[in-house]
């Protein structure tokens, strides 16, 4: 067939997205890649993303993908009524999925194969969630035949991960001998940990946002390295409009120090946090 390549192989003919031309070789201007999804458009691709957190990368994700970026998320009645204004679909296809979703009427699932105990209220969420994300996709397909869908899962960290170093293991060093299906069933975290098992397994490719896992990037893919500099101009304006006028000084001199996250107190590194202002506040007693 005139232009067919094998899925290790793109020819430049074929590169007409942007991900097809990244693996050609071809080069992307920041213009040709933020263009509020008309590339997406022409293409009828669209991106949906199922997550508890959305709203830290939205607005970039928006700025590429534009209206062709879709979120599913848990539906939370309180916060709807204070944070989300209802809108009707433009597109045919996502209409028709919505309103199915909706006749439907599912209130609760039974899963198999996966016990998850009766009291466990968020991995039952996240179960029910699940299910109604798959029946929205299956509806926009009925709508849209002949669609590649790829599967991506991206995760911050695993689950017996987070227990195991809160548990001072030492995990690292040890990753390669740890049974990990003993220790999920002994921290009463088994069916959590073998759903996500299941969705790392069933995805097309899965992804983590670890920084030490910067050393395995193709060394092609550009950073971004000026992000540090525009985040702390944004604390020097705020310094400035909180402090200036009671107190006065020179914000080139001034070094911030605070720590951000869930309270984790060992994952999130809040020991050493306490530790390190304890030790500086000593010194600077000691030395002024």
């Amino acid at each position: 067939m005139s232009g067919s390549t094998s899925p290790a192989r793109l020819t430049r003919r074929l590169s007409s997205t942007k991900i097809a031309k990244q693996l050609a070789g071809l080069s992307l201007r920041s213009d040709d890649i933020m263009d509020q999804g008309e590339t997406a458009r022409h293409e009828g691709r669209f991106v949906f993303e199922c997550s508890w957190e959305v709203a830290n990368k939205a607005p970039i994700s928006t700025e590429e993908l534009g209206d062709q970026y879709c979120m599913l998320g848990p539906y939370n009645e309180d916060r709807v009524k204070l944070e989300v204004e209802v809108l009707e679909p433009d597109n045919a296809a996502m209409k028709y999925a919505l309103d199915h979703a909706r006749d439907s009427g599912f209130k609760m699932w039974s899963v198999t194969k996966v016990g998850v105990p009766w009291h466990d209220r968020e991995s039952n969420d996240c179960i029910i969630l699940g299910f109604m994300v798959a029946i929205f996709l299956q509806k926009v397909l009925m709508k849209l035949w002949k669609l590649n869908i790829s599967l991506v899962f991206t995760t911050h960290a695993t689950l017996i991960g987070r227990h195991l170093c809160a548990g001072g293991v030492d995990l690292y060093n040890n990753i390669d001998s740890i049974d990990v299906d003993r220790e999920a069933g002994e921290r009463q975290i088994y069916h959590r940990y073998c759903i996500e098992r299941a969705a790392v397994h069933l995805a097309h490719v899965f992804t983590t946002v670890r920084s030490v896992d910067l050393r395995y990037r193709p060394h092609h893919l550009p950073i971004t390295n000026n992000l540090h500099a525009i985040a702390k101009e944004k604390i020097h304006d705020f310094i400035r409009g909180h402090f200036y006028g009671n107190l006065n000084f020179d914000l080139d001199k001034t070094l911030y120090i605070f720590t951000a996250g869930r309270y984790e107190f060992t994952n999130k590194g809040g020991d050493f946090f306490i530790e390190a202002l304890a030790r500086l506040n000593y010194k600077l007693q000691v030395c002024f």
